[in-house]
């Protein structure tokens, strides 16, 4: 197939007919030339990517260019936007573990640590373990984490053996999306939690106005062609449940992100670097920019409208199975 594309079914229910509902390309690396196709599920309401990269291409379309790691990108995160998101991310994962025996924590897609070195600091708490995952790491994550007594793996976390780890608490933000086989993982995570121990997701999440205005082409949810699966509220529920799980607490979070990156993808503007066009002030770094738009969203919340991401939080029950 052109550029080792693989064609694939329904990853929540193997249905293979389903309805196009977008296509574009790698509008923001431009990595690949091929045109991608976004499907929905009509038995599930659920969307992925129906001609995706096969593993062969996973460097490819992770370039060295890519924003977690290149400080020259537009969507790089860094300085007081980045602090106060670590914030509000810290802040949220301590309320919803309040009263858990919460010993041993995995941070799945860590990508540099500052999440688990943030909250180790404020659980304060010198038996607690903190394991990061990730398939990546340079040299100076890899000597930060260490200062910070954080355990990190250099690993795509597919292929990570989790049989020989018990964890009470895995983090998984922004990651579900890009996995090749989400249910063989969710499967794994809820063999290596202990009894009551839970896992909070954060993902995409289709329906919201963004999607509406973008969805034939340029929504940054589809970050295409890296989120093989784009799930709903009902199809991450159903996920969860039949890998064993109890969901117990689902909502949604603000993303000013999908609004720039689809903005960005309507202007042609790469995510790689800075272009001299006017409106390279849709980063993540332009204050006015993301402010306005987490407070459209946070109003679109109270409103009980939906934004384009979303949250579970999953408890494995003692004695359930999957």
């Amino acid at each position: 197939m052109k550029n080792n594309l693989e064609i694939v079914k329904c990853e929540i229910c193997g249905r293979q007919s389903n309805k196009i509902i977008a296509r574009g390309y790698d509008f923001e690396y431009g990595t690949l030339d091929s045109e991608f196709y976004y499907m929905l599920c009509k038995d599930c309401n659920h969307i992925y990517l129906k001609n995706r990269p096969d593993s062969s291409l996973i460097n490819k379309i992770y370039p060295n260019t890519y924003y977690t790691v290149n400080v020259n990108s537009p969507l790089f995160l860094k300085g007081n936007i980045y602090r106060n998101k670590l914030k509000f991310d810290i802040k949220r994962i301590k309320q919803n573990i309040k009263k858990r025996k919460i010993t041993h924590i995995a941070d799945l897609g860590c990508g540099d640590c500052a999440r688990l070195i943030e909250l180790k600091k404020a659980l304060n708490d010198d038996k607690k373990s903190f394991t990061g995952i990730d398939i990546r790491f340079n040299e100076n994550i890899r000597n930060i984490a260490k200062a910070n007594g954080i355990e990190i793996v250099e690993k795509n976390i597919e292929d990570f053996d989790f049989s020989h780890r018990k964890f009470d608490l895995i983090l998984m933000s922004q990651l579900i999306e890009h996995v090749y086989n989400p249910a063989k993982l969710m499967k794994k995570l809820w063999e290596c939690l202990n009894d009551e121990g839970i896992v909070l997701i954060d993902t995409p999440n289709w329906g919201s106005l963004d999607f509406k205005m973008f969805s034939k082409k340029f929504w940054g949810g589809y970050h295409m062609p890296r989120h093989f699966n784009i799930f709903s509220k009902e199809s991450l529920t159903k996920l969860a449940v039949l890998s064993g799980f109890y969901v117990y607490k689902t909502g949604y979070l603000p993303s000013p992100g999908f609004w720039i990156i689809s903005l960005r993808n309507l202007l042609r503007l790469k995510s790689s670097d800075y272009s001299k066009s006017f409106f390279e002030f849709l980063n993540f770094s332009f204050l006015p920019v993301v402010a306005f738009f987490s407070v459209f969203d946070l109003i679109a919340i109270q409103l009980k409208f939906k934004s384009s991401n979303q949250f579970i939080i999953a408890e494995k029950r003692k004695g359930n199975k999957f």
